[in-house]
């Protein structure tokens, strides 16, 4: 089975050969026990992500619950991107009656917005730090300028980014280096900006982090309800994060450049092909066809030959067959998806064919 549905950007391999020394679980909450180890790994995460301070999770469900029952509390107003991730604007709407959450659709939106709240009043924006329905990044500075002088925070759900992009990114090195996510990537550095991420994608580790200033994570962990009544994060899992980290200092700056190798080469694969592709320098591709069955069909396809995709939407609600590449993806896995991909746009061209059906 050829998996091109998996989003191990890097393809890190977050598990020691030898046998963990680690329990599984502590019997005790985040605020009764924090171990050596998880502090080590909330400060290198900080460090990597350029900010100040961070907390451990079990999830960014999790760490996105407590955050908004926290800041509930306090008279401010929120703005969310309308492409933020769906379980996150569950949560925002849980929290948040109408009259305090508004959604925006783009920077200009947003300055409107902004502009009839009051100067001292306390906002908070909301947003993914990369839609992969725009195949886009958030624009974080611009956001900041438009907070500048203003009491509030920048929350960012910086999953995808984590691990993968860092700064000094340039033509050759779309991602950058170090792996810092979405502030360094952009050469950006402010107290207002919050961060929520989950280890899971670039990094391999089911575990998230919540980063910021000293007095905002401080704050978060004397008012969190899950580090309470909740179990913390498992000292198992805690010491494969730090050897994913361990690994990632070793060998992330090569595998992204595997990774930036492979997008290209699969995107020079499909040209001649007729199909619209989106995606970018990001490993997660989308081929758009004109009709929803087609799309559908192409995926059933690919699924009875042993081969594993998505099928998503666009940001203008098409269709879509989305290919995740990694670093660890051998050259001809791309070249046999593609192959198959050509054969099913013959057969794309044949209604009746039994082949898609």
């Amino acid at each position: 089975m050829l998996h091109f549905n998996r989003a191990h950007y890097l393809d890190l391999n977050p598990y020691p050969q030898q046998v963990t020394t680690q329990p599984v679980a502590t019997g005790m909450p985040a605020v009764l026990y924090e171990s050596v180890q998880e502090r080590a790994l909330a400060a290198q995460l900080a460090a990597m992500q350029g900010q100040a301070a961070a907390v451990l999770g079990v999830s960014t469900l999790h760490l996105f619950w407590d955050w908004f029952e926290w800041v509930r509390q306090t008279p401010v107003q929120v703005f969310m991107a309308q492409d933020t991730y769906p379980f996150i604007q569950l949560l925002a709407k849980r929290a948040f009656n109408a009259q305090r959450l508004q959604t925006f659709r783009n920077m200009a939106e947003l300055a409107q917005q902004l502009a009839r709240v009051a100067a001292v009043s306390a906002v908070m924006v909301v947003a993914d730090s990369w839609s992969l329905r725009r195949n886009q990044p958030f624009a974080v500075n611009i956001c900041l300028q438009l907070l500048a002088g203003r009491r509030g925070w920048l929350v960012l759900d910086d999953t995808q980014t984590l691990g993968l992009l860092g700064q000094n990114p340039s033509p050759s090195l779309p991602f950058g280096s170090d792996g810092g996510g979405i502030l360094p990537w952009v050469g950006a550095a402010s107290e207002q900006v919050v961060l929520i991420a989950s280890l899971a994608k670039a990094l391999g580790t089911p575990l998230a982090v919540l980063s910021g200033s000293e007095a905002v994570v401080q704050g978060f962990r004397e008012r969190s309800h899950t580090r309470t009544y909740c179990s913390p994060p498992s000292p198992w899992l805690v010491e494969h994060a730090l050897y994913a980290l361990q690994q990632h200092a070793q060998a992330g700056e090569w595998r992204r450049r595997l990774l930036v190798g492979n997008i290209r080469y699969f995107q020079a694969q499909l040209r001649g092909l007729g199909i619209r592709l989106e995606g970018g320098v990001f490993p997660v591709q989308k081929l758009v066809f004109p009709h929803g069955w087609q799309c559908v069909a192409v995926y059933r396809y690919l699924r009875q030959r042993q081969v594993e995709t998505v099928v998503t939407r666009t940001d203008c609600g098409a269709c879509a067959l989305t290919v995740i590449l990694r670093a660890g993806h051998r050259r001809d896995a791309i070249q046999r998806l593609v192959q198959l991909l050509r054969q099913a746009l013959v057969y794309l061209r044949c209604p009746l064919s039994a082949e898609l059906l």
